[in-house]
């Protein structure tokens, strides 16, 4: 057997495993992509669901600060109120 014919039953085989990476390389591309396709949806659902998280606090927050400004009026009303009841009171009984 001469050289040039182990070359050509080698090269048979040869091709065979060629065919097999290049067919079971493609396989793990195409699995890989899959996955990656279902991290990407999952993290996009996260991120929606963080979304709506954020805005339901920012709505609470808002709420809280509402609530904080006009608690703040009614102190300045009530202060502004025991003045004008503290000065009323001196000024019946004539003190400055």
């Amino acid at each position: 057997m001469s050289f040039f014919d182990r070359l050509e039953q080698a090269s048979s085989g040869l091709i065979v495993a060629a065919l097999a990476g290049i067919v079971s390389g493609i396989g793990w591309l195409v699995r890989r992509v899959f996955t990656n396709q279902k991290q990407i949806e999952l993290t996009q659902m996260e991120i929606r669901h963080r979304d709506k998280e954020r805005s339901a606090d920012r709505a609470v927050i808002e709420e809280i600060r509402t609530d904080q400004r006009a608690f703040r009026e009614e102190q300045i009303e009530m202060r502004t109120e025991i003045l004008s009841l503290f000065r009323s009171h001196n000024d019946e009984r004539g003190q400055p």
